[in-house]
């Protein structure tokens, strides 16, 4: 029987020592992609599973409502978009009100026809005038760099770059993402620990989990995604050169420790 949440022991030999962030974000990401993967084939094959997401969408606590509405996004019918467009009368979040538009889209080849037939048993207004909005307005092409912080950043730093208060620091409006931009390639290439002050607020305090390095992305990825984020939450920051990421890395060198507040501050104003 499969268990997702299991590393086996050839990945926790090539792991150790466990207690590198950059190796835990690595197990968390595997963890993810195979519970995602249970996910999808236990929606698929249950008879009953729409039946079971438009219970769970009117659950009290938002997780869970923001996991039926990822779930139906598996379902392969036309009436799954109604268990997305059903959280809309409920109360949403920024997590949320991303996981609806990405389901919505994904299941638009299914449903937009059925919509327009009026085949959809939508529960109000709102909802039909949601989707009605989504058909109207097609989806934006996404950038490499956006792309890249979907999958990497946007868990800890929220779709609109709020972070989270007093565990993960904002990027919108931020001196750190406005300014020197060598500062931040250093950061996503070898990651953050310790407290940190950004917008006059502390983080990193003790128990914080560190920023794991990001090193494993090409020179021309990491300037993608900073230019993404300098250009989106700066705002209008200047863009990143993989030239720039390139010589930062060799300047590096075989540096493979997180970097601090303190680190970083001092080597500016040097």
């Amino acid at each position: 029987m499969l268990q997702p949440n299991t590393v086996s022991n050839h990945d926790r030999k090539k792991l150790a020592p466990a207690s590198s962030a950059s190796q835990l974000h690595f197990v968390r990401r595997r963890a993810r992609r195979a519970r995602a993967a249970v996910r999808r084939q236990i929606i698929r094959r249950l008879p009953e599973s729409l039946s079971l997401l438009r219970e769970r969408v009117q659950d009290e606590n938002p997780r869970v409502r923001l996991e039926a509405v990822v779930a139906a996004s598996y379902v392969p019918k036309a009436e799954a978009v109604e268990v997305v467009a059903a959280a809309v009368d409920r109360p949403r979040d920024p997590f949320l009100d991303y996981a609806m538009r990405q389901s919505a889209r994904a299941l638009q080849p299914r449903w937009a026809t059925a919509f327009a037939a009026n085949q959809l048993k939508l529960g109000s207004a709102a909802q039909t005038d949601y989707l009605k909005k989504l058909l109207g307005t097609p989806p934006k092409q996404a950038s490499p760099g956006e792309m890249i912080y979907e999958m990497a950043c946007l868990p800890c730093h929220q779709p609109e770059g709020k972070g989270l208060p007093g565990v993960y620091p904002p990027l919108a409006g931020s001196e750190w993402v406005r300014g020197d931009a060598a500062r931040l390639i250093k950061i996503v290439l070898h990651g953050l620990q310790g407290p940190i002050a950004v917008g006059g607020q502390n983080f990193g305090g003790p128990g914080a989990v560190p920023m794991p390095a990001m090193g494993g992305l090409t020179d021309e990825q990491i300037a993608d995604v900073l230019t993404f984020v300098r250009g989106t939450f700066g705002p209008n920051g200047a863009p990143v050169k993989a030239a720039e990421v390139q010589a930062a890395r060799s300047a590096a060198g075989p540096r493979e420790t997180p970097w601090t507040e303190l680190e970083l501050s001092l080597r500016l104003t040097q």
